[in-house]
């Protein structure tokens, strides 16, 4: 009897642990995804810490050329007058002028941009770009000017700040002018920015300051062998300018597929500073009694305070691809720019409004740039 209750005992004994284990089983699967779900969870917080280290933002860089060619409202490099009465329009009558401008061809200017954008878009930017232009223009007097030349001819300079040199001399005597003209441009920008998306249009705000300095050149040689007045003749004459002043800037970006963008720039600066001018001429006059070469010399200098506007504007299009952590994009487009007030090569009163002849150029630019 004693052994039948052992028996029914250990019995019940075994299944209710066997039941208790059945009971444990099917927790075991539950308690799996647990663990499974642990590690992503880890790399989550991994992913979140290498997004904390994006954070920090991103630097970037761009080089590019722009082509330009600069053109003035008027920019005269020497007029030229035929007189159809004696006295070269004293007592007669000017006939025809013509003004020959200088135009320079276009040419290359590189443009190098470095910057760093934070996550949350606020960041900064630097911006070099520097080019220079130069021009000649020629003409030769064959018929001469004087006071019994009819009809007679005569080819003048511009006057910056001193009086202009010309082809005046003896009847018949042919002359030759050489005129020269060049221009120099170097603008720095130091900007903030902010970067915004306005629906799948991306943004950039700047504003800042900007530096400039622009010199611009007009040299003029007349010979005139066996001149009656002068026989050689040399004007040469200069003005710079170096201005600061704040500037603002939006740059736009639409994608349209592909890595494929459409993409604009406009800016607007408004520049202070202080401008000089330096004229300088000398005329050698024929041999008289005594055999001298006597020299006729005339020089002027001032000093000015300049306010001027400048803008811009650059529209084209845009390829985007990654490489990598980095981003590789090149841009092409039309820029047209504008410095209003900012003179002509000789900056004199000689013709109509020359003083404050606005600087306009206009070209293409080609671009390449990363960000990492």
């Amino acid at each position: 009897m004693k052994k039948m209750l052992a028996s029914a005992l250990s019995a019940v004994a075994l299944s209710w642990l066997g039941g208790s284990a059945m009971a444990q089983a099917p927790s075991q699967p539950a308690s799996m995804p647990q663990s499974i779900m642990y590690a992503p969870a880890h790399h989550h917080h991994d992913w979140v810490a290498n997004d904390d280290c994006c954070s920090r933002g991103s630097a970037y860089g761009e080089v590019g050329f722009l082509l330009l060619k600069p053109r003035w409202d008027n920019n005269a490099a020497f007029v030229t007058r035929t007189f159809d009465a004696v006295n070269q329009g004293i007592n007669g009558t000017i006939s025809s002028s013509t003004v020959t401008t200088f135009e320079p061809e276009a040419d290359w200017l590189p443009r190098v941009v470095l910057g760093f954008g934070s996550r949350d878009g606020i960041g900064f930017r630097t911006r070099w770009v520097q080019g220079s232009w130069d021009d000649t223009q020629t003409a030769i007097d064959t018929i001469g000017s004087g006071i019994f030349v009819n009809p007679s001819q005569q080819i003048s300079t511009a006057s910056p700040l001193i009086n202009p040199i010309s082809t005046f001399g003896a009847p018949n005597a042919p002359a030759s002018l050489l005129a020269q003209s060049d221009l120099s441009l170097l603008t720095w920008d130091f900007e903030s920015t902010k970067e915004a998306k306005v629906a799948s249009l991306d943004l950039l705000m700047a504003g800042g300051v900007r530096y400039l300095h622009m010199a611009q050149n007009y040299n003029v040689f007349i010979n005139t062998p066996g001149g009656g007045v002068f026989t050689n003749q040399l004007l040469v004459s200069g003005h710079n300018l170096n201005a600061v002043g704040p500037t603002v800037a939006l740059d736009g970006r639409l994608p349209i597929g592909g890595g494929l963008a459409i993409y604009s720039s406009g800016r607007v600066s408004v520049l202070f500073g202080k401008g000089k001018q330096t004229s300088f001429s000398a005329q050698a006059q024929p041999a008289l009694v005594t055999g001298e070469i006597p020299l006729i010399i005339e020089g002027a200098y001032q000093e000015r305070n300049a306010i001027l506007t400048m803008t811009e504007i650059e529209v084209g299009g845009e390829w985007r691809s990654n490489m990598g952590r980095s981003e590789l994009y090149v841009q092409g487009g039309f820029v047209g720019q504008m410095l209003y007030g900012a003179g002509n090569s000789s900056r004199s009163g000689n013709f109509a409004n020359e003083s404050n002849s606005n600087l306009g150029l206009f070209g293409f630019a080609v671009s390449a740039g990363v960000r990492f």
